[in-house]
């Protein structure tokens, strides 16, 4: 049951969606129908056209014309952070919540996040929800992290982004501008860059629910290797700057990690060479984990080969799917090497999570000192 309270739409926070669209003609449309159809009624849409050369501008006039909660805001070509900070700037709203141009949200999205930021008697920096993969299509074609975390994070998510895309964020407006917003110096990963500012001054909550569906584009900036590593590489530095001290051994960890991921990116794009140099960067950072990923990877390669597990059949629409429904299960959480890969994950994410404890309690000293 809701919780929402009642009364006009204009007594309620007002929750600013920003749509930050470059070349996005494709997907905008059903992106901008999913943000106008939130059943939390009092919203407003901003739609920054960054440069496009394509048909992105005219579909957002059209819903500017057809529904007055939209405003098309246009600008030269400087990339999705850019966009984003503009959107900031116009936005009047109490919370701010990214919304990328192919991206889905399921119609309870914000107000079951907005009733998530008001229950807690210390409102959160951000909120955020769990996501399905989709295709261009919009079916649904994986999951991502499960974890439902909350309270002081910032140490699992150095580890491991849980929150897994841009999409997925309600923002308190004030921890959004105390944090800068975004990173306008970043190709990728300012989404990532701006959640760790946030989670290393501000407890975080979630809606364990799958209400975005978080689109895979080919050829977009989030599937290229070539763009992440030298994100990643400034990424890193920033965290050094900006949040916790995290110590060696976490750095490597996160580094090994987003290697490991880069590699595999780079094999699937059949650049070799490039593959070899990021996996050897993966086993000099963290071995561990790296031959134990690698020896999980090529078991399942090799069950796929075998017959082992049957394709999967295509998925649902993501409109289709109920947000509480669990994933499909893993066909190779039976293999032994993967088995061993989650008792590792699970042994790190532990380690980290008392790491949380002791910065909150750290925290908690501060805030009561005189």
């Amino acid at each position: 049951m809701s919780t929402r309270p009642d009364g006009p739409a204009s007594a309620l926070p007002l929750v600013s969606v920003i749509v930050p669209a470059f070349d996005a003609e494709a997907t905008l449309a059903e992106t901008l129908r999913s943000a106008l159809a939130q059943t939390w009624p009092n919203i407003e849409v901003i739609v920054v056209d960054d440069g496009s050369t394509d048909r992105t501008a005219g579909i957002a006039a059209r819903f500017e014309a057809e529904d007055g909660r939209v405003t098309l805001l246009r600008k030269d070509h400087g990339g999705v952070s850019s966009a984003r900070n503009l959107a900031i700037a116009h936005a009047r709203g109490d919370y701010v919540a990214p919304l990328d141009a192919d991206d889905l949200w399921h119609p309870t999205k914000i107000e079951k996040q907005v009733e998530a930021a008001r229950r807690g008697a210390v409102p959160p920096g951000f909120v955020y929800t769990l996501f399905r993969r989709i295709d261009m299509a919009g079916h649904v074609c994986g999951s991502g992290p499960q974890e439902s975390l909350r309270g002081l994070v910032v140490h699992r998510h150095l580890h491991r982004n849980f929150v897994g895309n841009g999409s997925a964020m309600l923002i308190r407006r004030d921890a959004l501008l105390e944090a800068g917003g975004y990173d306008e110096r970043l190709l990728r990963g300012e989404d990532y860059l701006l959640q760790l500012r946030i989670a290393s001054r501000h407890r975080v909550e979630i809606v364990p629910e799958y209400l975005v569906g978080y689109r895979l584009s080919p050829g977009s900036l989030s599937s290229d290797w070539r763009t992440a590593l030298p994100s990643w590489t400034a990424i890193r530095r920033l965290v050094r700057e900006t949040c916790p001290g995290p110590a060696h051994e976490m750095d490597v960890w996160m580094h090994g990690r987003r290697c490991f991921d880069f590699a595999e990116n780079a094999a699937w794009q059949r650049r070799y060479p490039a593959a070899a140099a990021l996996l050897l960067r993966a086993l000099w950072a963290d071995p561990l984990r790296t031959s134990a990923n690698l020896a999980y990877r090529l078991a399942r390669r090799r069950l796929r080969r075998g017959g082992g597990a049957s394709p999967a059949a295509p998925g649902p629409s993501f409109e289709a799917t109920s947000p509480s429904e669990a994933p499909a299960a893993d066909p190779y959480a039976h293999l032994r090497a993967a088995r061993w890969l989650r008792r590792l994950d699970e042994r790190r994410m532990a380690r980290l999570a008392r790491l949380d404890e002791a910065y909150e309690a750290l925290e908690g000293r501060r805030a009561v000192s005189p």
